[in-house]
Parts: structure tokens; sequence; C-alpha cells
């Protein structure tokens, strides 16, 4: 990537295909930084009114690092990247629009996939007994194929209608999800 970026940006020729091309339409991708509230009436109703929605940001990536420490499988890796951060008590998020602290999920999901996804694993890790760096040798599967909707905003939300959907219709049957579901 070094190499294809040195030779693309323009030194000799004066244009910058690396900027116009690769970044675009090829490598760059974008990662979507969201706070999404819990038990805000705005939110829930106009999502465009509330103030952590409207915080939202995009963010350019050229290559996603996956650290693999205790995983066995990429999508492993990439579910922990995706698994958001409940903000709750002391560290509740402050809403511009409420004037009021909430308890607030933060996560990261992919805004904008790019053509050639670069997976970099994260193979150097820190030995915290010895303040030593060491280097990861564990197996990782790596499928031929993925789908990566399931990590994008558009999956992520398509998942939690599905969950909702499920909630509710086992809430109305009078059933209780079964144990060990992820229920957030």
């Amino acid at each position: 990537l070094d190499r294809i970026e040195t030779s693309t940006k323009g030194k000799h020729t004066k244009k910058d295909i690396w900027s116009d091309v690769f970044l675009k339409n090829v490598f760059g991708g974008r990662w979507l930084y969201q706070k999404i509230p819990r038990d805000c009436e705005i939110y829930e109703t106009k999502k465009e009114g509330c103030g952590h929605w409207q915080s939202s940001r995009l963010e350019s990536f050229l290559k996603v690092e996956l650290m693999i420490r205790g995983k066995e499988r990429i999508e492993d890796s990439l579910a922990e990247l995706m698994q958001g951060e409940l903000m709750d008590g002391d560290n509740k998020i402050h809403c511009e629009v409420c004037v009021q602290k909430k308890a607030t999920v933060r996560r990261t999901c992919f805004g904008d996939l790019p053509s050639t996804l670069m997976l970099h694993l994260k193979r150097f890790d820190l030995d915290f007994q010895t303040f030593e760096t060491v280097k990861l040798n564990n197996r990782m599967a790596f499928p031929a194929k993925i789908n990566m909707l399931k990590y994008t905003k558009e999956g992520i939300e398509a998942e939690e209608r599905r969950r909702t959907a499920e909630q509710e219709a086992a809430a109305e049957e009078g059933d209780e999800l079964p144990s060990g579901r992820d229920n957030r």
C-alpha cells in the first residue's frame, strides 16, 4: 500500500491519483461514531431533533485494525470492534438539546465501506506481567467471503428492529426470551 501511495501521489506527473482515485474509490472507507441515548423521547420519536443523534460523525480510514487476542475468527474481532459501550451512572453523556445527562450507548460501525477492505491483524500485544511486546501466533479463521452488512449502520439497525419485533411478539404471547440472548 505504501508503494501504491508513493507512486500515485503525483510527484513526477503532477497528478495526484492517490487522493482522486484510490482514496475515494478503492481503499477509503468511513467510520460512523454514534451516540444512542436510552429512554429519550426525542430520539424515539424524531431522531433528527436529538442532540446525541446530531453528534454522530464520520471519519475516514484506510484499513481496519483488528484485535486478535482470544479470537478464533475474523468475524469475532469485527463483532468486538462494533460492540457498543453503555455510558451510564457517572459516565452519562450530556445532550445539548435536552440539556440533560442520559444513559447512552457509544458505538462505532461502518458508515461507508470501501471497495477493497484491508484488515490489519494486530499480532503484537503487550504482556502486562513483563511489559514486553509479544507476538501472537494463534490461528485466525478467515473466510473466503464475508457479509459486511451486519457491521454497518444499516445492518445494526435492521438487527435491532428484528430483535425489538421478536421481543414484542414474545411479550404478546406472554413468553419470555430464552436466557443468554442479548436484549440491548
